[in-house]
């Protein structure tokens, strides 16, 4: 084999080549887990065991301290304040690992399901003593069930262009009368919402849940 590389260069010159694709595909898919590891062990995933998308992007280049242009995360348990069992997937523009995780800007969707929405409500109004969640794709409500009866509630954009569910029917004087969505997202200490600072764009009632645009801008995960 010797010889014969030796007596055809050309030949030794393209099984260096190859040797050195090799170690470069071989060192590129070791990077990119590395980088999927790291984004999986923030805070804001923990539990959720996310899919990673370095999109276009180089893991080695990104260890160095490299932006990655665009990543990819999806996760469909996530955890957005009060709501669980979120189905999440974002885009992260100008995501930077070193030394601590930074990004430009990020957009989503998040899919909050109606038993989601049941345990937020229960949660978050009490006094409604709220049973079940109903989606109503034709007029974009939700009736929520009770022992009492049942309630429709509309989506509503406040003066201050926050987002809140708006309960019919409810007495003026009631807690549960308008319910700010973006406070509920980011009412416990971590999670994607906390992290990414969403702010909701647009939000609609479709059959298999709350469906929310969301917005962040960079900070920290």
């Amino acid at each position: 084999m010797k010889t014969a590389l030796v007596e055809h260069p050309v030949l030794a010159l393209m099984t260096v080549l190859v040797c050195l694709t090799v170690l470069a595909v071989a060192a590129e898919l070791t990077a990119r887990r590395m980088v999927e590891d790291r984004v999986r062990a923030v805070p804001a995933w923990k539990g959720t065991n996310p899919t990673i998308d370095l999109r276009g992007g180089w893991g080695v280049t990104a260890l160095a301290g490299d932006r990655l242009p665009e990543v990819g995360i999806a996760s469909d348990n996530a955890t957005m304040g009060i709501f669980s069992g979120v189905r999440l997937h974002i885009e992260v523009f100008d995501l930077k690992l070193t030394p601590t995780p930074r990004f430009q800007r990020v957009h989503g969707l998040a899919v909050v399901s109606a038993d989601s929405l049941t345990e937020a409500f229960q949660r978050a109004a009490p006094s409604l003593g709220v049973t079940s969640v109903t989606m109503n794709v034709s007029d974009g409500t939700m009736t929520l069930k009770s022992v009492d009866g049942s309630r429709r509630v509309g989506l509503e954009t406040q003066a201050d262009g926050t987002m809140t569910f708006a309960v019919q029917g409810a007495a003026a004087h009631d807690t549960g009368r308008h319910i700010d969505i973006g406070t509920l997202m980011r009412s416990w200490t971590s999670g994607p919402a906390k992290s990414f600072a969403f702010n909701i764009q647009v939000m609609a009632v479709e059959r298999d849940g709350l469906h929310l645009i969301l917005e962040g801008l960079t900070g920290d995960h």
